[in-house]
């Protein structure tokens, strides 16, 4: 199922709240030089998926009302001006943020848009937007829609800055609720919040530091903000690390969250920071290695892509360098890179940004959770072979679905509206074992991001399955970096 993709899937890699980076769709549609935006609506009226099958049981029972909703979420709002760190009292589980059935498709639409960077030669995610229509048409056919209102998304796809600008621009001018900034790492060249104004974006993966500080957006995951912070503080307080050396691709986007995150963490707990970089394109990373043994540090952050992870692993033994030393990101930890150098990889730590079915200690309740799951993303998602980023596209759907549902039709036309309900202190969507979300980060800076948590284990067989983790809570990175900054 998965192949290594190229050099600058590292842009992204470690910032999935979902499993291993894996191989994408092969996208049919060829490169046209002005993006052009389509909308796609998710489901006729009649329910069922493209190829003819019948859709999915939903599981979920129609028993929520808005009182219910509204009963749920009374009350945990965070005060503007709190800046301490805020506990999250309250939990809505899924069953109370959805309904069930089909959407009403005699209702107007609540449209959003999606920016997702596909037919480019530098990295193309078509898997992505596959996953943010298989979600779309999952809402209108099972989980009744936005408060009834079926909902539509509104396509642009880029494959340069100025495709992306375009599509920004396009979007822009659209009567759209909200915008899915799915995968693009041209953020990096132009002002993407700006040109959308005051359409909110909501979902996808942040990147670059504009995404993480942005205003008008909130991303589901922290990012890799959130997995290299809390990295390091399982690095120090559980591995009891005292020199860490991070072993890292060569791009922007990772020198970036470096400064943010690693760098703060490291001088609150005092400990000697070294880096090793990966030469770009080399099959061969011996001398890297030979860098990283000599180094002699106590704890290795690895933080590169599935392709880069297969090449240097094999040089941990080579080198003799102890792999209860080795923590790497769930980018190194599907399937490809197991079959390729799994026997490598034991006894070493990764880090896990929600449960996976390797994850055997979870318990059958979650085991069985994401098989359901999984069944059903497939069945929406029509031919595309499954991959980590359908489910990280349908997986953004639901939570784009409960902050709208939580926040109400009447209001989504209020940008601040629906800002306020993600930032209320209540966290959503933390089903089948998931850690959920609650946009409460504000204070450090990061208004945009609302998911600080992560899991480290120990892979205790070729194939990636783990041991318990070090303790019984997830690690919350940007928790971490609150109490770096609080001194």
């Amino acid at each position: 199922m998965h192949s290594p993709r190229p050099l600058l899937v590292v842009f992204v890699a470690f910032f999935l709240a979902v499993a291993s980076c894996g191989d994408g769709a092969t996208d049919s549609q060829g490169a046209s030089e002005v993006p052009q935006a389509t909308t796609t609506s998710a489901v006729a009226e009649e329910a069922g998926d493209a190829d003819g099958q019948d859709a999915p049981e939903s599981e979920l029972e129609d028993d929520t009302t808005r009182t219910q909703l509204d009963e749920a979420t009374e009350g945990d709002a965070q005060p503007e001006d709190d800046t301490s760190d805020p506990e999250l009292e309250s939990s809505v589980p899924f069953d109370d943020m959805v309904g069930s059935g089909p959407a009403d498709f005699s209702l107007e639409p609540v449209r959003i848009g999606l920016i997702n960077q596909e037919n480019d030669p530098v990295a193309s995610f078509p898997d992505l937007r596959v996953g943010v229509e298989a979600g779309v048409e999952w809402v209108n056919t099972d989980l009744g829609g936005i408060d009834g209102h079926p909902l539509e998304v509104v396509v642009c796809l880029q494959a340069s800055p100025e495709d992306a600008l375009a599509c920004a621009q396009d979007l822009a001018t659209q009567d759209l609720v909200a915008v899915i900034n799915g995968l693009n790492i041209w953020t990096l060249a132009f002002d993407l919040y700006g040109t959308l104004g005051d359409t909110p974006v909501l979902g996808g993966i942040p990147l670059f530091e504009a995404d993480f500080t942005a205003p008008t957006a909130r991303y589901f995951n922290g990012g890799s903000l959130a997995v290299f912070a809390a990295m390091t503080r399982f690095a120090v307080e559980d591995l009891g690390a005292e020199k860490i050396l991070v072993l890292k691709g060569f791009n922007p986007a990772t020198d970036v969250a470096i400064e943010l995150a690693i760098a703060p963490m490291v001088e609150f707990y005092g400990v000697e920071l070294t880096s090793v970089t990966i030469p770009p394109g080399s099959p061969d990373p011996s001398s890297s290695m030979a860098e990283v043994a000599a180094a002699g540090a106590d704890a290795v952050m690895v933080l590169a892509s599935d392709a880069e992870c297969a090449n240097v692993i094999p040089f941990v033994d080579t080198f003799g360098i102890d792999r209860s030393s080795m923590i790497y990101t769930t980018a190194c930890s599907g399937e490809q890179t197991h079959s390729l150098v799994g026997e490598s990889m034991i006894g070493s730590w990764v880090q896990r940004g929600g449960p996976t079915v390797r994850d055997a200690w979870l318990g059958d309740e979650v085991l069985d959770g994401l098989a359901d799951s999984t069944a059903t993303i497939e069945a929406y998602a029509g031919d595309t072979p499954y991959s980590d980023f359908i489910a990280l596209g349908v997986g953004t759907v639901l939570d784009v679905q409960r902050l709208l549902v939580s926040t109400g039709y009447e209001n989504l036309n209020d940008a601040d509206a629906i800002f306020a309900t993600a930032d209320d202190g209540t966290k959503r969507g933390a089903i089948n074992g998931g850690f959920g979300w609650a946009c409460t980060y504000a204070d450090l800076g990061f208004p945009a991001i609302c998911s600080g948590d992560h899991r480290f284990v120990e892979i205790i067989d070729a194939v990636g399955n783990s041991a318990p983790p070090i303790g019984d809570d997830p690690v919350d990175g940007l928790k971490a970096l609150r109490e770096a900054a609080a001194g």
